[in-house]
């Protein structure tokens, strides 16, 4: 039966471990049992199921099942081990509609935990994939040593009841779903025996009412998701070393050190939904610090706690400890609204101060920790890549959709490469909706100190290298970008040479050009209008000459810096 087992998803559910109608025509004739099948109720219906968690006492598993597009899997130690070369045979595919025996050999994992797990449908480069008539049924799930033991349906019940009512009661059972097996055999064996109605005209009109609104469900839609397990309490691992463990188990509960680690988790389940409520609960004064401080970083270049991942005793100490708590506490009564702390922060007369401190000020504090002036930063990689596709008009601000391949070089080659290139301007889109692969990095977003992404980074690092310059000037991105924005200052025939240096200081550095640099733009735009061979006159039209003057925008440092 499915007692323990988690169903998941619409495809299995009590009823299809009461028995599966098998008709001949119109006419109901045995009930299949015992069977699970993910089309029980529909074959357009998805969902999965797993059995409880037990532990490894001999050398084979053997399932019988069958099955179109489907898969059965062992996971041991709740991890899904890697398949080949080394785990080969941990999952094996279901495309038989005839019932056989599946067979694991499982001898070396003795001693471990583990579950069988059953579902339609496959995975192709790690995305689900739910193809037509997709299904999964099975029978039976032997843990054996030796020769696969023959399974005996028991005697049905047929004392202390009169006949009559003890087929209403097991049809009665059926009808609701959790009919056990002996009813079930009795059912069948009533059947066989014609001394159960089995009208024509009913079962056909239950039937086609059956067909009429399977037809009306949607295709499902898969996602990648996790499904809240059964509780398991581990235990501790003596001196970290996994192989030995000790006797005792620890209950699964939030960090001790904290108040809301006295009390074990009590919830049927994993827990992870009382861990999610002891994180956020107001009286765990964490949660809400690191969040605040980790907004201070974006928003002023440094946290409160320079160590944004770290607030232990190995971590910096606070600046403003007051102004940490402050800020913590208005966090959680505004409903852990970060976009509520953000306006506060950028409305704050520590943001709204000059990068240029004062004098006095500098010598009293030269290491800015009391905020008296704004900190110079360099803009994130991803930051400096939209601003260049901002200014060339490029940028597409369009919300959400599909990622856009990366764009690959020549140079990136290797293991698990892409077979289509994406565009170089990622369709302009901004850097957010860029696909990132993790072997196959963006080498303009890497020299800016991008993170690799192995690991979470709260805090980035901030490089200055030669490699930053070169790529400024010769990246492929960059040239692109400055071509495009050439191009379009070309079209605009109203501006004469001044107004369009003057709109692209504007557009580049959020200023005005000093009358220093304007008289130097205009010298550099002849220039280049005498080494193309063209009239000086004439360069407002050349797009070659505006195209190496948004070039050398691009290389200024207060185009990728916050001043």
């Amino acid at each position: 039966d499915l007692d323990g087992w988690l169903p998941d998803g619409l495809a299995f559910g009590p009823a299809t471990a009461s028995g599966v109608p098998v008709f001949e025509g119109d006419t109901l004739t045995a009930l299949q049992w015992p069977r699970v099948s993910s089309a029980g109720r529909s074959a357009r219906l998805f969902g999965t199921l797993r059995s409880p968690t037990f532990t490894i006492d001999a050398d084979h598993i053997t399932v019988r099942a069958a099955g179109q597009h489907a898969r059965v899997r062992l996971v041991i130690d709740n991890f899904q081990l890697i398949q080949y070369p080394i785990y080969g045979g941990l999952e094996q595919a279901l495309d038989d509609s005839t019932m056989r025996d599946y067979t694991f050999d499982i001898g070396r994992w003795k001693g471990r935990p583990a579950y069988l797990e059953l579902f339609p449908g496959y995975f192709a480069s790690q995305t689900p994939v739910l193809k037509e008539g997709a299904y999964v049924e099975a029978e039976y799930a032997w843990m054996h040593s030796g020769a696969l033991p023959v399974a005996t349906a028991p005697a049905a019940p047929l004392s202390g009841m009169a006949l009559k009512e003890i087929l209403t009661d097991a049809a009665r059972r059926w009808m609701a779903g959790d009919a056990p097996y002996e009813a079930v055999s009795l059912l069948n064996v009533a059947l066989d025996a014609g001394l159960l109605s089995s009208d024509a005209s009913p079962v056909a009109a239950e039937r086609a009412r059956r067909g009429e609104l399977e037809a009306t469900l949607p295709t499902p839609v898969l996602a990648m998701t996790m499904l809240d397990d059964v509780g398991v309490d581990h235990p501790v691992f003596v001196r970290g070393n996994v192989v030995t463990p000790s006797e005792v188990t620890v209950p699964r509960r939030f960090m001790h050190a904290l108040q809301q680690g006295d009390a074990p988790f009590e919830e049927p389940g994993s827990g992870r939904r009382s861990f999610a409520s002891a994180v956020v609960d107001p009286a765990n004064p964490l949660t809400a610090r690191v969040m605040v401080n980790r907004i201070w970083h974006h928003v002023f270049g440094k946290g409160l706690v320079e160590t944004v991942d770290n607030f232990g005793l190995q971590g910096a100490r606070p600046e403003h400890r007051q102004l940490l708590d402050y800020l913590a506490v208005r966090f959680v009564e505004e409903g852990w609204s970060v976009k509520a702390m953000i306006r506060l922060m950028v409305t704050s007369d520590a943001f709204r101060r000059s990068t240029d401190p004062a004098e006095e000020a500098l010598e009293r504090d030269p290491q800015n920790r009391l905020w008296h002036s704004y900190p110079v930063r360099r803009l994130e990689a991803e930051a400096i890549r939209d601003a260049m596709l901002a200014v060339s008009g490029r940028l597409d601000p369009t919300l959400y959709g599909e990622p856009v391949p990366v764009h690959l070089s020549d140079f990136m080659t290797g293991r698990g490469r892409p077979g289509d290139s994406g565009p170089l301007d990622g369709d302009g889109r901004r850097s957010i909706y860029l696909s990132v692969r993790r072997n196959f990095l963006s080498p303009f977003m890497l020299v800016f100190d991008m993170p690799i992404p192995f690991s979470t980074f709260g805090s980035r690092n901030t490089s200055n290298v030669p490699a930053q310059s070169l790529a400024l000037l010769n990246d492929p991105f960059v040239v692109q970008q400055a071509e495009i924005w050439g191009r379009r200052l070309v079209a605009l025939k109203e501006l004469d040479a001044s107004g369009r240096v003057r709109g692209m200081y504007r557009a580049a550095l959020a200023r005005d050009a000093t009358d220093e640099e304007m008289a130097t733009a205009l010298s550099f735009l002849d220039q280049q209008a005498t080494l193309y061979g063209v009239e000086p006159a004439m360069a407002t039209n050349d797009p070659r000459v505006w195209r190496d003057f948004a070039h050398t925008l691009f290389n200024f440092k207060e185009f990728i810096h916050l001043v």
